[in-house]
């Protein structure tokens, strides 16, 4: 196991070491990382944007504008859990 480390800007960002990048297979500037929280572990995988053909646009913005505005902090086991969030408001 090896540990390595980045400094947090005053803006809260991080670079992610090359070391990193490169064991996530992460090559250019608009990679996606995700972040899987675990109590207080934090992992930083790969991620990738899956197309959901199940939310509607305007269900997208609404969760996209929570998620600006802080109140996102809903967590759902899958998407029909998170439809019927939306369809309960």
């Amino acid at each position: 196991m090896q540990i390595v480390s980045s400094h947090i800007t005053e803006k809260g960002q991080i670079t992610l070491p090359e070391q990193v990048r490169k064991i996530l297979g992460l090559k250019h500037k608009d990679a996606i990382v995700g972040f899987v929280i675990d109590g207080k572990e934090i992992k930083v995988v790969r991620a990738r944007v899956v197309e959901d053909k199940t939310l509607t646009p305007d269900e997208i913005a609404l969760m996209a504008k929570w998620s600006k505005e802080g109140k996102g902090k809903v967590s759902f086991k899958n998407t029909n859990s998170a439809l019927e969030y939306l369809w309960r408001i």
